[in-house]
């Protein structure tokens, strides 16, 4: 139901509309997480305006009292519309695509229904799409705010006699990269944030880009004061002409030799061109070393390290074929050991205890 729209309430006994007569009387409480407003009524018919003060519902329950006795005829319920509260919302980006670190500007429009504009809050969020392959996101912010949460009120109620006349009631509605620094900033997710629309329901945002070569879903949601909202998605595309692929974990064992798998891809590179690869090892007590390896596109060349001593390390790889570059950096850890144990401590609290 609308703001301003009627529905009328008939009496129905037996399937068909029933008359109060002279002396029946009918009982209509309007309830909403408790008793409203109520009132008593030569008729066996209601008129009811849906108002703003009843979003998102309400309900009204009505008794009906024959002259000798009383009749429960239920509760009928109203939900709110909340269709007319849609917000248009046109996110703009400025690019047809992106590089790793680039600046992305978005332009953000918003208007109601009607299509006046609005003022509104606008949440961003940029997350890699490749995370809702495993748990996609669902946002419906108009609904949500409008959900159908209140009860009646009533804790309990009680009557003296039970009738055998059937009453219910009934209505009806009216009215590629570059050599120079290796791609090394990996992020699930590149932003979250938010930005006021102005009086011509116009905004920008800006944010830049890590290194993930993906495509980032723009998750946006609106929302007015008047509590006017809406929301959408938009994919912009993180990419390069040519790029390096790296298998490699985060975490070996001190008697482990890494093994790295690497693989060069791009729109640029023709399927088994020479590729040219340059290794870096970076790691404790100033250990630097490099290792040369040749390769195709679309096929793994691989590189088998030697033993390491534990501590924290970095891997650097560059790749080339032609003018076409690219280098990747990944941190890893060498430890003496992955097993986990539980320890608990017990000690006194007082005003000396660090923790």
């Amino acid at each position: 139901v609308k703001i301003g729209e009627s529905t009328n309430l008939s009496l129905i006994r037996n399937g068909e509309t029933f008359d109060a007569g002279e002396k029946g009387k009918t009982l209509y409480m309007l309830l909403k997480d408790g008793l409203q407003e109520a009132d008593i009524v030569a008729d066996s018919k209601l008129t009811f305006e849906f108002a703003k003060e009843y979003i998102p519902n309400s309900y009204i329950k009505m008794v009906y009292f024959d002259g000798e006795r009383v009749h429960d005829v239920g509760i009928y319920g109203f939900n709110y519309d909340y269709t007319e509260k849609e917000l248009d919302i046109k996110i703009t980006p400025d690019k047809s695509y992106y590089r790793p670190g680039d600046k992305v500007k978005l332009d953000i429009e918003v208007k109601d229904k009607n299509g006046n504009p609005c003022e509104a809050e606008v949440n961003i969020s940029a997350v890699d799409e490749a995370f809702f392959s495993i748990w996609d996101q669902y946002v419906y912010t108009l609904s949500d705010i409008y959900s159908y949460v209140f009860g009646t009120g009533i804790q309990s109620e009680y009557y003296s006699y039970k009738n055998n006349q059937q009453f219910n009631g009934g209505a009806e509605c009216g009215e590629g990269g570059d050599e120079g620094e290796p791609r090394y900033d990996f992020k699930d997710n590149a932003f979250f944030g938010t930005v006021k629309t102005n009086s011509s329901g116009k905004g920008t945002i800006e944010f830049s880009v890590p290194d993930n070569l993906t495509s980032w879903r723009i998750t946006y949601q609106a929302v007015t004061e008047d509590l006017k909202a809406g929301n959408g998605r938009e994919n912009i595309n993180v990419k390069l002409p040519f790029f390096i692929s790296l298998i490699f974990n985060d975490v070996y064992l001190a008697q482990d030799e890494p093994g790295i798998s690497i693989r060069a891809f791009g729109t640029e590179v023709k399927q088994g061109a020479e590729i040219k690869y340059r290794v870096v090892l970076e790691g404790p007590d100033g250990l630097q070393k490099e290792y040369d390896l040749k390769g195709t596109a679309g096929s793994f060349s691989n590189l088998v390290l030697e033993s390491l001593i534990p501590g924290s390390y970095s891997i650097s790889v560059y790749a080339e074929s032609g003018n076409l570059k690219d280098a990747i950096k990944k941190d890893f850890k060498v430890v003496e050991s992955i097993l986990e144990t539980a320890r608990t401590d017990y000690f006194d609290l007082n005003n000396d205890t660090d923790i």
